[in-house]
C-alpha cells in the first residue's frame, strides 16, 4: 500500500472522526474557492413562474465559526488545552474565534468582559455562552443552533472533550452566566 493510500485508510478507517473533520474542512475551502471564483447569478425578474435555482452563498463569519467548532467534535478534554490535540473549555473558543483573527483572553472569565451583553431569547449562532461554577465564570461555549424551545451550545466538557448540549437541561441552566456577542451578525 502507498503512503497516501495509507493515509487514506487510517483518516477514514481507523480515525473516522479525523476523516470526517478534514472532509469539512475540505468542504470549507471548496466552499471558500468557489466563491471568489464563481460568476454572479443573476436571476430572471421578467419570469412569471417562480423558477429553482442555484445561488451561491457567501459563507459569512459565523457560519465559518461554526464550521470551525464542529469540526473540533470529539477533540478531547486536555487541562489548559489550546490546539486540536485537546482543548480545556477558553482554549477552544480562543482557538475557533482565533482561526477568524478575532483575539478573546484567555481564560473563560477574561473572554466574558468581550463583546456585548445578549439576552438569551436573542442569542445567535456564533455567540458565547457562560456558565458560573460557585460565584464565579467558570465554563464557556459557543451557542450553535437556537429553536422555538432549545438552544444547542459546542464546548469543551472536563468529561467528554469537545462537544454539543443543550442549555435547557437543570445544570447547564441553573448555571447560567450570561451571553456575549463578539462577532456582529
Amino acid at each position: 500500500m502507498t503512503k497516501f493510500k495509507q493515509a487514506l485508510h487510517f483518516y477514514f478507517v481507523q480515525d473516522a472522526k479525523l476523516g470526517e473533520r478534514w472532509l469539512l474542512v475540505l468542504g470549507v475551502l471548496s466552499a471558500m474557492a468557489f466563491r471568489q471564483y464563481s460568476e454572479p447569478v443573476v436571476q430572471n425578474t421578467n419570469s412569471s413562474i417562480e423558477e429553482a435555482s442555484f445561488i451561491p452563498r457567501t459563507l459569512t463569519k459565523n457560519d465559518s465559526l461554526l464550521l470551525i467548532a464542529e469540526a473540533q467534535v470529539g477533540v478531547p478534554y486536555q487541562y489548559a488545552g489550546k490546539t486540536p490535540q485537546g482543548f480545556d473549555c477558553s482554549g477552544f473558543t480562543r482557538y475557533v474565534f482565533n482561526q477568524l483573527d478575532v483575539s478573546l483572553g484567555a481564560s473563560s472569565y477574561q473572554q466574558f468582559r468581550e463583546g456585548v451583553s445578549v439576552a438569551t431569547e436573542d442569542a445567535l449562532p456564533g455567540d458565547l455562552i457562560f456558565f458560573r461554577g460557585s460565584d464565579k465564570i467558570s465554563h464557556v461555549g459557543i451557542i450553535t443552533r437556537r429553536e422555538v424551545q432549545a438552544t444547542y451550545f459546542i464546548h469543551a466538557s472536563s468529561s467528554r472533550g469537545v462537544v454539543v448540549d443543550q442549555l435547557e437541561t437543570e445544570y447547564f441552566i441553573s448555571r447560567l452566566a450570561g451571553i456575549r456577542r463578539v462577532i456582529s451578525s
